[in-house]
């Protein structure tokens, strides 16, 4: 059948492709070359028995071998070029078993741009299960984390090392990681995926960073708040959304609600205090705006 077939001819891949089974002069490298002949006997039998091998398969094998020349890049701009003409086999292949070894050797490399492109890729297939999703997910939120960690780290060693050195490095960093935070953030938002919008979300309240999410100003924002409001789980979010979005009186009724709740036994007095004092300021604005425009109008 097909499958013993294939495999038979796989077997008699790797034999050939064996340091035994070479004359020891078409070994000048042993790993690189091995590599190489086992790429050659490869694409011989994709030609050959193009029945044998599906277009995943073939576009796998080929990522794999440019993957491999990486190891032996004389610059980074060859590495890099290298693993982006990988990604684009990689973004073509639906499913990725070893999607976590491919990344890994991604992040060796500092190619940060594909490690989001093509994980995010993998989690919109239509055919990918949820854990599988959640999976490529997590590669995605370890990257940004690993990242913010590191710029947080150089940001307390630049503060000692002066002005001219922290640029210098800054810069140096920015080229060694082949991308910001800032932009491997903007590249993940541009995945039109309500799941993943939502994770990012999450991390971004995780880490902080709730002024930040506020001004992404995304399609998905809303639909994350009614998501998840109920919980309480985010509630200074809530708030802050309906500000920001100049819808006041919402804002205040979400503080007021937060300030009466009798759910939330964990609330103090004088944090339920801060919320009725933040409701009264917010709703000053809107209350004096109308005033304003009066006096506008009668000048």
């Amino acid at each position: 059948g097909r499958v013993m077939s294939k495999n038979i001819l796989v077997a008699l891949l790797a034999v050939i492709s064996s340091p035994t089974s070479l004359p020891t002069a078409s070994l000048p490298g042993p790993m690189d070359m091995m590599a190489s002949e086992s790429a050659v006997v490869q694409r011989t039998l994709e030609d050959q028995c193009p029945h044998l091998f599906n277009t995943d398969e073939v576009l796998h094998q080929r990522a794999r071998e440019l993957m491999l020349r990486v190891k032996t890049a004389s610059n980074k701009e060859s590495s890099f070029a290298l693993c982006n003409d990988a990604l684009v086999n990689l973004l073509e292949v639906h499913g990725l078993d070893d999607l976590e070894v491919i990344c890994t050797q991604f992040v060796q490399c500092g190619f940060f741009v594909g490690i989001v492109q093509l994980a995010l890729t993998q989690a919109k297939l239509l055919s990918s299960p949820r854990e599988y999703r959640t999976r490529c997910y997590d590669i995605v939120i370890g990257l940004l984390s690993r990242i913010r960690n590191n710029s947080a780290q150089n940001s307390f060693h630049n503060i000692v090392m002066g002005e001219s050195q922290q640029q210098q490095q800054q810069q140096e960093q920015e080229e060694e990681q082949g991308g910001t935070l800032q932009r491997l953030v903007s590249i993940s938002l541009a995945f039109a995926d309500e799941d993943w919008h939502h994770r990012l979300y999450a991390w971004f309240v995780a880490q902080g960073m709730m002024n930040e999410l506020l001004d992404l100003h995304t399609s998905y924002i809303r639909s994350f708040i009614e998501k998840f409001a109920p919980s309480g789980e985010y509630n200074a979010l809530v708030w802050r959304f309906h500000e920001r979005q100049g819808d006041y009186l919402s804002a205040a009724k979400y503080l007021f609600q937060m300030a009466t709740s009798s759910s939330g036994s964990k609330v103090t007095l004088d944090e339920r205090l801060e919320f009725l004092s933040r409701a009264k300021s917010i709703l000053a604005p809107a209350e004096q705006a109308p005033y304003q425009l009066m006096l506008r109008q009668s000048s």
